[in-house]
């Protein structure tokens, strides 16, 4: 089943969500492109277990679950320089109205919270961090 977004009702929609054509491949039918913080949205939706759209009903839930993922997982964009871009409630908040035809399931913030945790613990990012302490417990064990 292949992706579809709206953003039409989100407001000022045509400076924040788009930028000029270029050899980008998210195009709508329009020949617009997504910009780099929509798309990403645009894939919170598909894990953040608050629905398929960006309410001001949801906008703090979703917000305080990006931040969450972002302190595990680290930001998800990053500039041209290499430099973490985080996603910020401000963000959020200027995305309401966002759709994505992926954010159906909808979980409580327990819930939610256990699935990340778990898919994170078996993740390879745990397991280098697993391996990092165990070469620490080493180092330790040598020096006394």
């Amino acid at each position: 089943m292949p992706l579809h977004w709206d953003v039409s009702k989100v407001r000022d929609k045509d400076t924040l969500c788009f930028r000029p054509g270029d050899a980008a491949y998210h195009e709508d039918p329009n020949g617009k492109y997504l910009k780099s913080m929509t798309l990403a949205l645009v894939s919170a939706l598909g894990w953040a277990g608050i629905g398929s759209e960006i309410t001001s009903a949801n906008a703090e839930e979703l917000a305080v679950r990006v931040a969450f993922y972002q302190q595990l997982n680290g930001a998800l964009l990053w500039r041209g320089s290499g430099e973490p871009w985080r996603v910020t409630a401000e963000d959020v908040l200027r995305h309401v109205g966002l759709w994505a035809s992926w954010g159906f399931k909808k979980e409580a913030r327990p819930a939610w919270l256990k699935r990340i945790a778990e898919a994170w613990a078996s993740s390879e990012r745990s397991g280098h961090l697993a391996l990092e302490f165990e070469e620490a417990r080493r180092k330790l064990a040598e020096v006394g």
